[in-house]
Protein backbone atom coordinates (compact mmCIF):
# COMPACT_ATOMS: atom_id res chain seq x y z
CA UNK A 1 0.00 0.00 0.00
CA UNK A 2 1.61 3.25 -1.02
CA UNK A 3 -0.05 6.62 0.71
CA UNK A 4 0.36 9.72 -1.17
CA UNK A 5 -1.39 12.80 -1.26
CA UNK A 6 -1.72 16.01 -3.37
CA UNK A 7 0.58 17.97 -1.03
CA UNK A 8 3.53 14.95 -1.75
CA UNK A 9 2.69 15.56 -5.93
CA UNK A 10 3.90 19.03 -8.65
CA UNK A 11 3.56 18.02 -12.02
CA UNK A 12 4.57 22.19 -13.71
CA UNK A 13 5.05 22.81 -16.96
CA UNK A 14 8.17 24.54 -17.18
CA UNK A 15 8.33 25.82 -20.89
CA UNK A 16 8.51 24.65 -24.51
CA UNK A 17 11.06 24.62 -26.24
CA UNK A 18 11.87 27.01 -29.37
CA UNK A 19 11.21 25.32 -32.93
CA UNK A 20 10.29 21.58 -32.33
CA UNK A 21 7.99 22.73 -29.79
CA UNK A 22 8.69 19.84 -27.38
CA UNK A 23 6.91 20.73 -23.78
CA UNK A 24 8.70 20.14 -20.61
CA UNK A 25 7.23 19.32 -17.23
CA UNK A 26 8.83 19.23 -13.46
CA UNK A 27 7.47 16.12 -12.48
CA UNK A 28 8.10 15.81 -8.17
CA UNK A 29 6.61 13.19 -5.76
CA UNK A 30 7.07 11.71 -2.77
CA UNK A 31 4.96 8.72 -1.15
CA UNK A 32 5.11 6.77 1.84
CA UNK A 33 5.66 3.18 1.19
CA UNK A 34 3.60 1.84 4.68
CA UNK A 35 2.22 3.52 8.10
CA UNK A 36 5.27 4.31 9.76
CA UNK A 37 7.71 3.95 7.22
CA UNK A 38 10.17 6.67 5.60
CA UNK A 39 9.39 9.22 3.05
CA UNK A 40 10.45 8.14 -0.14
CA UNK A 41 10.31 10.21 -3.90
CA UNK A 42 11.94 11.56 -7.31
CA UNK A 43 11.64 14.10 -9.86
CA UNK A 44 11.12 13.27 -13.35
CA UNK A 45 11.76 15.64 -16.37
CA UNK A 46 8.31 14.48 -18.96
CA UNK A 47 8.47 15.58 -22.39
CA UNK A 48 6.02 16.03 -24.73
CA UNK A 49 5.29 16.95 -28.29
CA UNK A 50 2.13 18.61 -29.07
CA UNK A 51 -0.34 16.47 -26.92
CA UNK A 52 1.69 13.04 -27.61
CA UNK A 53 3.78 12.10 -24.29
CA UNK A 54 6.95 11.54 -25.48
CA UNK A 55 9.01 10.28 -22.55
CA UNK A 56 11.15 11.15 -19.52
CA UNK A 57 14.28 11.56 -17.53
CA UNK A 58 14.99 10.51 -13.79
CA UNK A 59 16.43 12.98 -12.08
CA UNK A 60 18.53 12.05 -8.94
CA UNK A 61 19.42 14.03 -6.89
CA UNK A 62 17.26 16.92 -7.92
CA UNK A 63 17.85 19.46 -10.36
CA UNK A 64 15.91 23.00 -11.09
CA UNK A 65 14.60 22.57 -14.61
CA UNK A 66 14.52 25.79 -17.17
CA UNK A 67 13.95 26.13 -20.81
CA UNK A 68 16.21 28.73 -23.02
CA UNK A 69 15.17 28.33 -26.75
CA UNK A 70 15.81 25.02 -28.06
CA UNK A 71 18.06 24.18 -25.17
CA UNK A 72 16.56 22.70 -21.17
CA UNK A 73 18.82 23.55 -18.90
CA UNK A 74 18.89 21.36 -15.59
CA UNK A 75 21.10 23.05 -12.67
CA UNK A 76 21.84 20.92 -9.81
CA UNK A 77 23.91 21.64 -6.54
CA UNK A 78 25.98 24.61 -6.58
CA UNK A 79 29.67 22.90 -6.96
CA UNK A 80 28.20 20.83 -10.16
CA UNK A 81 28.19 22.62 -13.79
CA UNK A 82 24.63 22.73 -15.71
CA UNK A 83 23.82 20.89 -17.77
CA UNK A 84 22.38 21.69 -20.98
CA UNK A 85 20.46 19.28 -23.31
CA UNK A 86 19.57 20.56 -26.59
CA UNK A 87 16.17 19.85 -27.69
CA UNK A 88 16.28 21.27 -31.36
CA UNK A 89 15.95 17.97 -32.93
CA UNK A 90 14.67 15.44 -30.77
CA UNK A 91 15.42 14.43 -26.92
CA UNK A 92 18.72 13.27 -26.08
CA UNK A 93 19.06 9.55 -25.67
CA UNK A 94 21.17 9.77 -22.54
CA UNK A 95 22.25 12.45 -20.34
CA UNK A 96 24.98 13.26 -17.57
CA UNK A 97 23.63 15.01 -14.80
CA UNK A 98 24.86 15.33 -11.21
CA UNK A 99 27.20 12.15 -12.21
CA UNK A 100 24.29 10.33 -13.17
CA UNK A 101 23.95 8.89 -16.20
CA UNK A 102 20.06 8.58 -16.93
CA UNK A 103 18.10 7.42 -20.48
CA UNK A 104 15.22 9.01 -21.86
CA UNK A 105 12.78 6.14 -22.42
CA UNK A 106 9.40 5.99 -21.84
Amino acid sequence: MLICSREDVSLVLVGRTAGSDFSIYDYRYRFLPHPGGVYHGGQRLLVFHGDKYVGQYVLQPLVTVTVHGTRVVLRGEEDRDNVELDFSGKPPNRILVNGEREEFGP
